[in-house]
């Protein structure tokens, strides 16, 4: 895949001018909407981690794909009714967004799930996500749950084109994982930040993100929407 190898050479030279380690960021391909042969590809490709919105089409796509060791990484809002059906196929929940579906994983699930709080930076009413102010407050309540391991912040700015219209939220989120160690709020410290798409990941990396999400620069325009 062409544009794989350019998408990680940006990667690389967006790492290198913030001074950090480029394997330090990890690619997540957002799959949504994909068919199971595009992501067989990128598996060939070299890619093992895969981002789904759709609780459905995450389950479909892992049946078809069980023989490969994909990293799932759930990236849409997870409703408490599916929680019991996705907590065994995923690695990654990259949108914990209230106390409740927090404890429907912590009552559900096996073994501990890597999770990201999800942040509504700019309040914008039609995306689900945490108030800053919501999310120092939830964290402290967090501890108490074995079965939450939390890892870090995921972010979607407001849409726009021009990737510098995103950079500001970049580092805000950015400096709320910083006043989160601060404050000592979760018993170790919190290290990953999922933030970047396809339009605009180079500007988050350059402002510290270690996970990026990007789809249509790596699969093409989506094929249909669950």
């Amino acid at each position: 895949m062409k544009t794989l190898s350019s998408i990680q050479q940006k990667i690389t030279a967006a790492a290198k001018r913030a001074g950090r380690d480029p394997q330090s960021v990890t690619l997540v391909a957002v799959s949504k909407g994909q068919p199971v042969d595009k992501i067989r590809a990128a598996y060939t490709a070299g890619l093992r981690a895969f981002g789904e919105n759709y609780a459905r089409e995450l389950l479909e796509k892992q049946f078809a794909l069980n023989t490969l060791d994909i990293e799932w990484h759930f990236l849409g809002h997870l409703q408490k009714n599916k929680v019991n059906k996705i907590l065994p196929v995923i690695s990654w929940l990259h949108s914990l967004d209230s106390l409740e579906l927090a404890e429907a994983i912590q009552q559900r699930a096996e073994k501990p799930l890597a999770c990201l709080l999800e942040i509504n930076l700019a309040g914008e009413k039609t995306k689900t996500g945490l108030s800053p102010e919501a999310a120092l407050d939830l964290i402290p309540k967090l501890k108490e749950l074995a079965n939450i391991d939390l890892r870090g912040l995921m972010t979607i700015p407001p849409q726009d084109p021009n990737p510098e219209k995103s950079r500001p939220y970049f580092r805000k989120l950015f400096l709320l994982l910083k006043t989160i160690n601060d404050r000592y709020l979760y018993p170790k410290p919190l290290t990953e930040l999922s933030m970047g798409m396809s339009h605009d990941f180079e500007a988050a990396i350059e402002e510290g993100a270690t996970i990026v999400r990007i789809g249509t620069a790596i699969f093409g325009p989506r094929t249909h929407d669950s």
